[in-house]
């Protein structure tokens, strides 16, 4: 029987995404994820560390293969990631960025796009790639600093909030 693992605390669901982990002591169990809204799903090893970064459809869970319970859960929309050298993970959804560094904090930017976010890049400590423009519709270059926290462009006006 999976074990069930939920952002939302749910006693038992089906149709998640379910990933075998193995405990450092060779026994292993079967998790089954609450998925989020999108059809993102992978497993990512995170550098120096046994944690692993779970995204079940869209949702974003920190886990240690010898413990049954998530050490975070975050996000429900991620649709996509890129993996910074020093192993930070730059996870992507519609609006923003959310950085999972490799002991297993995360912390979210603030919002970079009005609906959409693509083609992402990262060179050194920037992140690059292009947001959607509601006003203009088009999408239009953004970058972010995630060593100093610094966004340049964007297409949400921060001032009109």
């Amino acid at each position: 029987m999976y074990t069930p693992v939920s952002w939302r605390e749910e006693p038992s669901f089906s149709e998640g995404y379910v990933v075998r982990f193995f405990r450092d002591d060779k026994t292993e169990w079967v998790a089954n994820f609450f998925p989020g809204w999108t059809e993102f799903c992978v497993v990512i090893e995170m550098k120096n560390s046994k944690n692993l970064l779970v995204v079940a459809f869209g949702a974003a869970y920190i886990m240690n293969p010898n413990e049954e319970t998530p050490l975070g859960r975050f996000g429900v929309g991620f649709h996509g990631y890129a993996e910074h050298v020093d192993g930070r993970i730059v996870l992507v959804d519609q609006t923003d960025l959310t950085i999972v560094e490799p002991g297993g904090k995360y912390w979210t930017t603030k919002r970079i796009s009005i609906d959409g976010l693509k083609n992402l890049e990262i060179n050194g400590d920037i992140v690059s790639g292009l947001c959607y423009s509601l006003e203009s519709g088009n999408w239009q270059h953004f970058s972010y600093d995630i060593e100093n926290k610094i966004l340049i462009g964007g297409s949400y006006d921060w001032d009109e909030v």
